[in-house]
């Protein structure tokens, strides 16, 4: 009885811990007569006698210290496991956003790169244009430098005199209007004797060759019907006989000058005439 008793206890708690292929080897006590087990399986049910007998599992068949020691490292071996994942995936995650991170600095390089290159061929070409400007602006001080010699030939006082002539007699007062204000002057007056004087020698210094006379514009406007001179206070020598005055000249109303070469010769000076005739050219002047 108590062979049984122990027997039903083993295969219980056997059965307990293992599954259901596990298997047993078993020996009788010293003194039974009971030759062995069934080498694969104990069946409890067809042994209904008493045996002493001993059982050993084989090594597969784990105790519950080892399999609770097993379950245990298991549960540790899970929660490292988990922990790595965890730490895994957040460095996977953090290499992502790192991987983004990257990507849009190498955007943003590339564009400061496009931005460089473009300011660097923008400065070249800025001073391409501004060594064009230079030039230009260099180019431009030497024209008015020219321009100031070339408008200023003749110095009275605080006044710049300059004298464009023509060979043909084709410049009438409009004309020589035009002419002045394209060199920034104005048709030149005749404001005292000293002008005049300086006016006539510089001409007949500067007589094209072959010249017998030279008329020429002033700014002097002349009143036919009352004799009056504009600006009042002008400078006159009159040619012999002039001015011409009446209602039949009323329209004589500017002033050209008539200079021979020669300064005895008589018939030379200031003349009243019509606008619209022509001659040789203009006196320029520019206030400095």
């Amino acid at each position: 009885m108590k062979i049984s008793i122990i027997f039903i206890l083993i295969y219980v708690i056997a059965s307990g811990w293992c599954q259901d292929e596990t298997v047993f080897h078993c020996s009788s006590k010293p003194g039974c007569q009971f030759s062995h087990c069934d080498s694969d399986r104990v069946d409890i049910d067809a042994h209904t006698k008493e045996y002493p007998i001993t059982c050993k599992s084989n090594s597969t068949v784990l105790s519950w210290l080892d399999l609770a020691s097993m379950n245990s490292g298991n549960h540790k071996s899970f929660n490292q496991i988990r922990d790595q994942s965890t730490k895994i995936n957040n460095l996977l995650r953090r290499t992502t956003r790192q991987s983004n991170e990257v990507r849009e600095l190498k955007k943003d390089l590339v564009e400061i790169k496009e931005m460089k290159e473009k300011l660097i061929k923008d400065n070249k070409k800025m001073k391409e244009d501004l060594i064009k400007v230079q030039v230009i602006n260099d180019k431009l001080t030497e024209d008015n430098e020219k321009m100031k010699d070339e408008n200023c030939k003749l110095k009275v006082g605080n006044t710049c005199h300059f004298f464009v002539l023509r060979h043909r007699r084709d410049v009438n007062y409009s004309k020589a209007v035009d002419i002045c204000k394209k060199r920034n002057a104005d048709v030149g007056l005749i404001r005292d004797e000293e002008s005049y004087n300086a006016i006539v020698k510089y001409l007949r210094k500067n007589m094209p060759k072959g010249w017998v006379a030279i008329t020429i514009w002033t700014g002097i406007q002349f009143d036919p019907l009352n004799g009056d001179v504009t600006p009042a206070n002008s400078f006159i020598d009159w040619y012999p006989y002039q001015p011409v005055m009446g209602i039949d000249d009323k329209d004589r109303t500017n002033v050209h000058l008539v200079i021979d070469p020669n300064p005895n010769i008589r018939y030379q000076g200031m003349r009243n005439t019509f606008p619209r005739a022509n001659w040789h050219g203009v006196i320029c002047e520019s206030l400095i």
